[in-house]
């Protein structure tokens, strides 16, 4: 039996009365949870196959992948998501950016706190959040360092290539390119430690295009 935290990310479901559950917990990253007999009586079990659900489960290991819930307490559905498209919609892009890192059995404190904390301060800036969020889940995986200046000669920097950072004269082939005052604001968006920092802060299309392609490049 192994007791943890867990975030539902995903849910797929099996049959009439089971489901499968995609969930990152902090002690175990990314695993695949049974749950079975789903019935009114057992509300606690169905409010856990709702996605974005917070929850302290104890679960089994089984022959395979699967695990099987045994117990779970729910601590927050974060029902504040459902009061607007855009606060699910940016909340489903971060699970799947999570989903697509394949964190399974892997330790992931510092993941699963950052996703609790962002998906429940999500209605700040939904765009500006999800932006953050990817920069931060990158630099806590070591694939991007943004400084202020080139990694190479040390001349002021606005620009990434595979993470590194670099000035106008070492720009490569597939280099991204920001301007000055959008290098600022990735650079604010993967460091600052306070969401009052990116509640005022407006993206455009193009800046959200550039940070998803340097997530998918690096990922």
């Amino acid at each position: 039996m192994k007791n943890t935290l867990a975030l539902t990310l995903k849910v797929i479901p099996y049959s009439d009365r089971s489901k499968i559950i995609t969930a990152l917990t902090k002690d175990f990253g990314i695993v695949s949870i049974m749950v079975n007999n789903l019935t009114f009586k057992k509300s606690n079990f169905v409010s856990f196959t709702s996605p974005f659900t917070l929850s302290e489960v104890i679960i089994k290991e089984t022959k395979s992948d699967l695990f099987s819930l045994k117990d779970v307490n729910i601590i927050d559905q974060n029902l504040h998501l459902r009061k607007d498209f855009e606060y699910l919609r940016y909340a489903g892009k971060m699970t799947k950016a999570i989903i697509d890192l394949h964190f399974q059995f892997k330790k992931s404190n510092t993941i699963f706190v950052l996703l609790e904390k962002f998906l429940k301060n999500i209605f700040i800036n939904p765009k500006s959040l999800y932006m953050s969020f990817l920069l931060k889940v990158l630099l806590n995986e070591g694939l991007i360092n943004p400084k202020l200046r080139c990694n190479i000669c040390n001349s002021l920097a606005t620009n990434l290539s595979s993470g590194e950072t670099i000035c106008d004269k070492h720009i490569q082939k597939g280099s991204f390119i920001f301007s000055k005052s959008e290098y600022d604001i990735l650079h604010l968006l993967t460091y600052t430690k306070s969401f009052s920092d990116i509640k005022q802060i407006d993206l455009s299309t193009n800046f959200e295009e550039k940070i998803y392609l340097i997530f998918k490049e690096l990922t």
